[in-house]
């Protein structure tokens, strides 16, 4: 019997994995995660933390990890009993996430800044978020790979601007268009 592929990164911790995260960076992962989840319970989407993203079937292709992806329109039957190591972006309906956060640590700021942008655009990624959760914070947007400064206040007030969508805790409410 032939063994189904699988990616190296997949069964094995990357650097980031190695790294783990900051208590603000959980707190705020799994803040934005429930306030996702709750504000799209109406809508087609997957809304996941951690997955690996892949481009290509190459076993020991470097995976895209981020903080949190949002995939429209994606419905995943009984997510709780399938385990899904991976996104694989070269199968069938598999379309990347249109939104994805990072949560940026000291030592990955740069490189979420200055790299992901580019690298998850090239993937077809409409909006990207970097936030810091460190005083002060530092959070920037980006829209096909071209980052910009916005103004992100996750614990009070969240308002973000996602393509198609507008968020709105307040209202408690996700409304599509622009």
């Amino acid at each position: 019997m032939k063994q189904p592929f699988v990616h190296y990164y997949d069964l094995h911790p990357t650097q980031e994995d190695l790294m783990g995260e900051s208590v603000a960076q959980s707190t705020l992962i799994h803040y934005l995660l429930s306030v996702l989840t709750y504000l799209f319970r109406t809508t087609t989407c997957f809304i996941v933390s951690n997955l690996n993203l892949y481009q290509r079937r190459r076993r020991y292709e470097y995976p895209l990890a981020p903080d949190i992806a949002l995939f429209k329109g994606v419905t995943i039957p009984n997510p709780a009993a399938r385990e899904f190591r991976s996104w694989r972006l070269y199968e069938p309906n598999r379309p990347p996430p249109q939104v994805m956060f990072e949560f940026s640590a000291e030592e990955t700021w740069k490189t979420d800044i200055e790299e992901k942008p580019a690298r998850y655009a090239a993937l077809g990624v409409q909006e990207y978020i970097a936030y810091d959760p460190n005083d002060p914070p530092r959070a920037r947007s980006a829209r096909r790979g071209i980052m910009k400064r916005i103004a992100f206040a996750f614990l009070g007030d969240l308002r973000g601007h996602l393509r198609g969508y507008r968020l709105n805790h307040q209202g408690h409410e996700a409304h599509e268009g622009e």
